[in-house]
């Protein structure tokens, strides 16, 4: 039995050791009580202490369930490793795939109810007139700038790039 009055972590002899990609919320039980449970803390032998406040002194029966520990599932991207001199990503790539299988199929399901507003491809993107850009040059020239040099894989994946643009009407000569 434990007497509280103000603010102080109880030992709960319970021991919790997280899977991966999970956190644990602590989750107030229903029936009405004179203090509060506020943070789940775990040691370094995985064993579990609450930080109570009762503003009122109050007796905590040791065998007293005081509130619910639930476990959520968490997304976390595996780091990247970044090369000295690489730019450091500030958002996950969208092509890293660390979801579970249930997470996977909500992703799926989100998709089909909302496929009316995700394009497939660049064909099905369709065209709006709200911008526009147009390049002004002196009557009867023809624009011209050097192309910036680079390597043979990036002409070949921009040559490839524009096409599809081209073909899906994103961009006009």
């Amino acid at each position: 039995d434990a007497q509280v009055q103000g603010s102080r972590t109880l030992t709960t002899g319970i021991g919790l050791k997280l899977p991966p990609n999970t956190t644990a919320l602590l989750i107030a039980l229903e029936e009405p009580t004179n203090y509060v449970v506020t943070n789940l803390i775990t040691d370094t032998e995985f064993r579990v202490s609450v930080h109570v406040i009762a503003p009122f002194p109050t007796l905590i029966n040791a065998k007293q369930a005081i509130a619910r520990i639930v476990l959520v599932q968490t997304i976390n991207p595996a780091p990247e490793i970044v090369a000295a001199g690489q730019k450091v990503q500030e958002q996950p790539s969208p092509f890293l795939k660390t979801l579970n299988p249930d997470q996977d199929q909500q992703i799926e399901d989100l998709l089909k109810q909302y496929e009316d507003i995700f394009a497939a491809d660049l064909k099905s993107l369709g065209q709006t007139t709200i911008i526009r850009h147009r390049i002004d040059t002196e009557e009867g020239k023809v624009a011209f700038s050097k192309k910036y040099k680079q390597s043979w894989e990036s002409e070949d994946f921009i040559t490839a790039e524009v096409g599809r643009m081209l073909e899906a009407n994103i961009i006009k000569r």
